[in-house]
C-alpha cells in the first residue's frame, strides 16, 4: 500500500495534525470515521476515543 494513501486516511501524529486531518475530512464531506486506537489497554483506547470525539465535535 503507498504511504501517501496511508498518510490520507490515517489519524496517527500529534494532535495539532489530526484536528488538521479532521478539518480535511470534514471539509470532503465525510460524517463517518471508522476509529480503531492502537492503545495498550481499553482503558487507553477509550481515552482516545473520547479525545478524538472532543477534536471532531
Amino acid at each position: 500500500m503507498p504511504a501517501d494513501l496511508l498518510r490520507a486516511m490515517s489519524l496517527v501524529g500529534p494532535a495539532s495534525y489530526v484536528a488538521e486531518r479532521l478539518e480535511v475530512f470534514r471539509a470532503a464531506g465525510v460524517t463517518t470515521l471508522q476509529v480503531r486506537p492502537l492503545a495498550h489497554t481499553s482503558g487507553q483506547r477509550l481515552a482516545d476515543i473520547e479525545r478524538l470525539k472532543t477534536m471532531a465535535s
